[in-house]
């Protein structure tokens, strides 16, 4: 206990003056979040002996800023954007797996390996734009830009969750197979995912709007408004997980289906104040506590995550 508390009182320190010290040394405040991570974890000075609560944090801080992303993305912006949005989707994510599949195919040569689990891998880990990092930094950014600018961040947003989703897909398709080792429950699995999807699209706003009807109100309080909204995003997220959908997936669709629906500006103020005032610096300050450098020191794990980390850099910035 004594230990979560001041893990809570070092974190909600670092929180309140970040901002202000991340424009003094002219950083991302999210540095700031994962640098302070890294000092209390084991790579740091190990101030924290138990990592596995920060668990809570972790999910609950992404599942919020899936959701939040979500609902940011109108889907008049993406009819109108159709191109751009898929110019983007392929040079970002489509072609950079494609090189990771063949990153992949070399690391099997290397390290001795037969078989394409290693090259999908790669090639998910490649398609993915690490959508947890890229949503805050607009977020951070987004009140200085004009509506143009807004456009463009919101369909920068929308080809990278689409990348992820890509990614996490791919990685889920490798698992399932080698779980069960049948390619006909991976056919299954993607029907159930698909039909889940539609589901969550078209019977949500209505599920919202039933909610709402129950508690027999006209106009129901901002408060109840916000809880509604966080009840949903739980009971997508939980359905997503009987089916193996993972719960970025199940946010961030919760957050598109619920985005055309009037929500009160202040319910939104509501939510994007949990999720980047709290939740995300949790989320990123127990990646920096989760991380270990101490598995590098062996150069036969130190070989492949600088192939890799190398290929990944220059495919992302060469497309």
């Amino acid at each position: 206990m004594r230990e979560t508390l001041a893990f809570l009182l070092g974190a909600f320190t670092i929180i309140l003056f970040a901002r202000p010290l991340a424009q003094f040394l002219h950083i991302p405040i999210l540095t700031l979040y994962i640098l302070f991570g890294i000092l209390i974890g084991p790579s740091g000075f190990g101030l924290l002996s138990e990592l596995k609560p920060l668990q809570y944090f972790y999910h609950f801080g992404i599942i919020l800023l899936m959701f939040s992303a979500g609902l940011e993305l109108k889907f008049k912006i993406f009819q109108r954007n159709k191109r751009k949005l898929f110019i983007f989707y392929f040079l970002n994510g489509l072609l950079p797996g494609v090189g990771g599949f063949f990153i992949g195919i070399l690391l099997n040569k290397i390290l001795n390996l037969s078989g394409y689990s290693l090259p999908f891998i790669i090639g998910s880990i490649f398609i993915s734009s690490s959508v947890g990092i890229i949503v805050p930094l607009f977020w951070e950014f987004s009140s200085r830009l004009d509506r143009k600018m807004r456009t463009f961040s919101s369909l920068i947003i929308g080809s990278t969750v689409m990348s992820d989703i890509t990614s996490l897909f791919l990685l889920s398709g490798v698992i399932t197979y080698h779980t069960t080792g049948n390619i006909r429950y991976l056919g299954f699995f993607t029907i159930f995912t698909l039909l889940f999807f539609l589901i969550v699209f078209k019977g949500l706003p209505v599920l919202q709007e039933k909610l709402s009807k129950i508690l027999k109100k006209s106009s129901l309080m901002v408060e109840e408004q916000t809880r509604i909204l966080i009840l949903l995003l739980i009971l997508v997220v939980a359905s997503g997980e009987l089916l193996h959908i993972h719960p970025i997936v199940g946010a961030f669709l919760a957050g598109i289906s619920l985005a055309n629906i009037y929500i009160n500006r202040r319910v939104l103020h509501h939510i994007n104040f949990i999720t980047f005032s709290i939740f995300v610096p949790l989320f990123f300050i127990t990646i920096g506590a989760e991380a270990n450098f101490d598995v590098f020191r062996e150069e036969v794990n130190f070989l492949s995550p600088l192939i890799i980390c190398i290929s990944l850099i220059l495919l992302k910035t060469g497309t």
